[in-house]
């Protein structure tokens, strides 16, 4: 299936080598992707908080400061530990591997410590709103236009520009992009 999906991509020929169309198309082996998605699953553990149960089924390692579930990994036996395979099995097995340490409430994302809370005094928004007819609508960009100008002047600003603008229609789903220059 990647075969053809790199193919229809590339325009190559149906003679093409798998491996160059994919290549070509910047899609990664299937294997390397699942062997990818897997870590992340295994590592996406570190994030949770120390209070979640899936801590209380781990390794003796992992436990942190908490009371061992009796069916938890540290109390099976290492012949049982070697026969078990499975999810659990795998995320106690590679957490000691990751040298990153993860806070889900981390110091800069507290009330006092975020951007707007530091720099509010430097920061302006411009919400253009909803604009209906040409006029104002070429009126706003000209304003936009003219306030990128004067950031652009200014060597230390740091300009960023979104659009988290959506049609009247159900079936479609806001999304905001931003541009840093």
């Amino acid at each position: 299936m990647q075969r053809k999906a790199a193919i229809w991509i590339t325009g190559a020929f149906s003679t093409s080598p798998t491996g160059g169309v994919e290549s070509l198309a910047g899609l990664i082996p299937v294997y390397l992707h699942l062997q990818k998605m897997a870590g992340r699953a295994n590592y996406r553990a570190a994030t949770l908080s120390d209070s979640h149960p899936l801590w209380l089924i781990l390794g003796q390692d992992h436990h942190r400061g908490a009371q061992a579930h009796p069916c938890a990994i540290s109390k099976m036996s290492e012949a049982f530990k070697r026969k078990v395979k499975g999810t659990v099995m795998e995320i106690d097995r590679r957490l000691p591997d990751l040298t990153e340490s993860f806070e889900p409430c981390a110091p800069e994302a507290r009330p006092g410590a975020r951007l707007m809370d530091r720099f509010s005094a430097q920061i302006d928004f411009d919400d253009c709103g909803h604009l209906e007819d040409d006029e104002a609508f070429q009126a706003r960009e000209n304003t936009l236009n003219d306030l990128l100008k004067e950031a652009k002047r200014d060597n230390g600003a740091v300009y960023c520009s979104t659009d988290a603008s959506l049609p009247d229609n159900t079936q479609h789903t806001a999304v905001s992009a931003a541009l840093l220059q």
